[in-house]
This record gives C-alpha cells, sequence and structure tokens, in this order.
C-alpha cells in the first residue's frame, strides 16, 4: 500500500471525506485566502514633499488595483510629467505620509489528490492522506518539481542519458535512465516538456540546472556518477508505459522527492509487503564502497558491532551478489520490497 499526505502549508478547508475514491486531478483542501500589506513611497518617487502628494494621487481608499495602474502623476511645465504604477495587484488600505498602503492579496492555496486512490485518513483543516496499492520509489535527492506521464525506459550508452535520446515522442513522458552528466540533457528535455526524469545520479551544477529549469527529476542515489542500481532499474522496466507520479521535494513537509506507480486504486495489503531486517532480506547499501549494491541479511548480530574506524554501530552482515560477505550499518540499508 501506497500512501501519501497532502496538506496544506497553512490552514483552511477540507473537501474530502474517509475512504473517498479520489483521481490524481480530485481537489482535497483548499487554504485561506491570504493577505500582505504593501507599501508605495509616492513622495520619494514624484520628488516632492507628503504634504503635497495629495494633489497627485489617482486613487482612493478602496480602490483595486492591477499592475501598472496609475497611483500618483505630477505634471511640469504641462509636457513633462512623472507618473508611478503600482508594482502590485490589491486594494488601496490608506494614504498616509506621502505613502499609499495595499493590501496584496494571495490566491488561496489548493492540494490535490496528486494520484488515484482512496482517502486513507483525514488531517483536520490541512488535507487528507490518499492511499493505492502500488509501486513506490523514494529518491536521495529531487527537485521540488512534479510531474505525470507513463514511465519509458532509455538505454544509454554505458549507461548515460544522452541529447541523441531525446525527442518531441517522449512528451509528457517519465525517462528513467541510469545516469546524466550532460547539461544539454535538461534542457532538451525541459524544451521537449518532458514529465519527469528518473536517474541514478548526477553532477551537483546539473542539479541546479534541473532546478532552475522547472524539470521534475529524481535521483535514487543522489549526486556524482553513480549508475543506478541494477534492482531499480529492472523494476522500473517492468513498469514500463504505465502511468506514474513524480511527486517533487517538499521541503516545508520534510518530504523527499518519490516517484508512484498506481497499480489499483483500492489498497490491498497483500502487495508488496514491506520486510523486516532479518536474515534472508534482500537489501540495497545506500552508502559506503559498496553503495547500489544489493544483497542478502545473512546474519544479524546482537547489539552494536566494532567498525574498522572504532565506532560501534548497529549493523547487519550482508552477503553480496559476487559472494563477499561485509557489514552495513543499519543507516546505511534499504529494504528491497517483494511479495509477501
Amino acid at each position: 500500500m501506497v500512501s501519501r499526505p497532502r496538506l496544506l502549508r497553512g490552514k483552511g478547508h477540507v473537501l474530502v471525506r474517509e475512504g473517498q475514491p479520489v483521481e490524481a486531478i480530485t481537489l482535497v483542501a483548499r487554504g485561506d485566502a491570504d493577505s500582505a500589506p504593501r507599501v508605495i513611497d509616492v513622495a520619494a518617487g514624484l520628488g516632492c514633499s507628503p504634504s503635497q502628494v495629495a494633489g497627485y494621487l489617482r486613487v482612493r481608499v478602496g480602490d483595486s488595483l492591477a499592475v501598472g495602474d496609475l497611483v500618483a502623476e505630477r505634471r511640469r511645465w504641462g509636457f513633462w510629467r512623472t507618473s508611478i504604477g503600482s508594482p502590485f495587484v490589491g486594494r488601496v488600505q490608506s494614504i498616509s505620509d506621502g505613502r499609499v498602503i495595499l493590501r496584496e492579496t494571495y490566491p488561496p492555496e489548493e492540494v490535490l489528490a496528486g494520484m488515484p486512490g482512496v482517502v486513507h485518513c483525514v488531517h483536520p483543516d490541512r488535507g487528507a492522506t490518499v492511499a493505492a496499492t502500488g509501486a513506490h520509489l523514494r529518491g536521495c535527492w529531487g527537485t521540488s518539481h512534479g510531474g505525470t506521464g507513463p514511465i519509458v525506459v532509455l538505454d544509454g550508452d554505458d549507461g548515460w542519458l544522452e541529447t541523441a535520446h531525446l525527442g518531441l515522442r517522449l512528451r509528457g513522458s517519465i525517462l528513467v535512465a541510469p545516469r546524466v552528466r550532460d547539461p544539454q540533457v535538461v534542457r532538451r528535455a525541459a524544451t521537449y516538456l518532458v514529465s519527469g526524469l528518473v536517474v541514478g545520479s548526477l553532477p551537483v551544477p546539473l542539479a541546479l540546472l534541473c532546478e532552475e529549469s522547472g524539470l521534475a527529476v529524481l535521483a535514487t542515489d543522489g549526486f556524482g556518477g553513480t549508475p543506478m542500481s541494477e534492482a531499480i532499474y529492472q523494476g522500473l522496466r517492468a513498469l514500463e508505459q504505465k502511468g506514474a507520479v513524480l511527486f517533487g521535494a517538499d521541503r516545508f513537509n520534510q518530504a523527499p522527492a518519490e516517484l508512484v506507480v498506481p497499480l489499483a486504486q483500492r489498497p490491498q495489503m497483500a502487495l508488496a509487503r514491506y520486510q523486516e531486517l532479518s536474515v534472508g532480506a534482500i537489501v540495497r547499501l545506500t552508502a559506503g564502497p559498496h553503495r547500489g549494491g544489493i544483497g542478502v541479511i545473512c546474519e544479524v548480530p546482537e547489539g552494536r558491532v566494532r567498525t574498522a574506524l572504532g565506532d560501534w554501530v548497529s549493523g547487519v552482515y550482508v552477503r553480496l551478489a559476487r559472494g563477499e560477505r561485509v557489514f552495513v550499518a543499519m543507516v546505511n540499508l534499504q529494504v528491497v520490497a517483494c511479495e509477501a
């Protein structure tokens, strides 16, 4: 069962009920309208004293203004003039000391369900948690942007995604590639209106470019040149052409970037149960020299184990695919979901 909280930044009105089926575009909650005061210093802008401003004003208290609307105008010798336009959208709240105070109104915040499913629980005044049966992938890093579309897996040379692999046919798709290093790939993906990009890793400068370009990106292994784990890559390949949702990282609610592939609207707990850290569990290593590797837990020691650096940490022994037995700290493990 995949669940995703859909919450307002502030308070508002929840528009769904527990158990209600929802689609990705269903409105879950709407926030209260917000406003903030904005000051326009007319006296400074016209180069006059505050007592002279009243003769140059073209607005009154209560007037609604759009961006660029005339606030005040000063004419000299009949043909030369200085004018001030409103830089904000709002209503004139007061006029005093040569300043015009606007109350800028923001549109109310709205939160959509984001994926098909059912309302698992309602959070009063904030939103709801939407749940469904599906595949779920959490990234080590991601942009704040999101997107939806079918999954398309691309095979690059040596795992690298190149500009030659991109085209108009991929518009609206969520692309999967082991890794990316070329800034032109990001620019071209944004130009072709690709909905999202899932990669193993990418350089830090490229991550900043992804954020600036508005492209939804999820990196499974963070920054650098580490390719995507083969288990994750093959798992996404098995879901190719299925509709997916890429949720952007939410810094406000401290939620990481995630990819969700809904497979059934009604949650079914029997699919893809999460295994405990016990002998026989399949795990993925997220740090250290074997980062990205897949293995099987072969021993769970009691208490803490002293590492080569002299630290005492909680962990398990993992047998890697090549037969090597290594000790891995708990914080550097991800349990791979599998059939119950």
